[in-house]
């Protein structure tokens, strides 16, 4: 059975196949990079620039700060994508369908750069790189993609999400303020 705390959906699966790829040698440093991931050792912080994702990792006494360039959707892509999610609007929680992740596959776009760790960047000695800091940056983003799909459109689309602006606004919370103490409860029927 297969280890499914990464790439638990579809959308981070896709993420997934960028580090463990299986046509070129295994990478030695994916265990330590799953580990950094797994016991909340990288801070995913938010990208200042659509595509440009940072995170510290803490990694023992050290710490390493990564800068993830990843490459947006070609003109090509980003069209045919908003072609595709003109019929799509994310529920409240960022969830898409897997469906969709087919249908934009199918009009070419990938909804993942093709080597995320290539142009990553990070302040560590390491000299193989990728190095674990790296590679446990995109784990960490994958955990996050899996919580919440619409994140694999937002990294790729350069800010070209069509709701992008509202994808990430949540009504599973209300302001205390909002609720009406008198009414709240009222059942039908109750007097």
């Amino acid at each position: 059975m297969a280890d499914t705390e990464f790439g638990a959906t579809l959308w981070g699966r896709a993420w997934l196949r960028t580090v463990e790829r299986t046509d070129g040698p295994p990478r030695s440093n994916l265990p330590k990079a799953r580990s950094l991931a797994r016991n909340h050792k990288v801070d995913l912080t938010g990208p200042g620039t659509p595509g440009v994702p940072a995170a510290t990792v803490r990694d023992g006494s050290s710490t390493a700060t990564v800068v993830l360039n990843l490459a947006p959707w070609t003109e090509k892509e980003a069209g045919a994508a908003a072609d595709v999610l003109s019929a799509y609007r994310p529920d409240p929680s960022g969830d898409l369908p897997d469906a969709l992740l087919a249908q934009l596959t199918g009009a070419g776009v990938s909804v993942t750069p093709d080597t995320p760790d290539v142009t990553a960047t990070c302040t560590c000695r390491a000299r193989k790189r990728p190095c674990a800091h790296i590679l446990a940056a995109i784990y960490a983003l994958v955990l996050q993609i899996d919580e919440r799909p619409v994140t694999a459109l937002e990294l790729r689309s350069n800010g070209a999400v069509p709701w992008a602006d509202d994808a990430g606004t949540s009504t599973a919370w209300i302001p205390l303020e909002e609720i009406d103490a008198a009414t709240f409860f009222d059942t039908p029927g109750a007097s």
